[in-house]
């Protein structure tokens, strides 16, 4: 997944990338471990690891609502 290029995805193929997101951040595999210990402020908190699902969800909710 490439977020510069979403505008070239499907609409299934973000739908999917969406789930995607949804189910890493939501079982904190989002960030990777490795990247954490690199990075350890980059560490979401519960209220970001929330919003993100949240906007994850409803953006699939979203596409869904615009397929042909």
């Amino acid at each position: 997944m490439n977020l510069s290029r979403w505008d070239e995805y499907g609409l299934e193929n973000r739908e999917d990338i969406l789930a995607e997101i949804s189910a890493m951040i939501r079982s904190r595999q989002m960030p990777p471990s490795r990247y954490l210990r690199l990075h350890p402020n980059a560490k979401p908190s519960d209220e970001e690891i929330d919003l993100i699902y949240k906007w994850a969800r409803a953006e699939r909710k979203r596409l869904r609502s615009v397929k042909p």
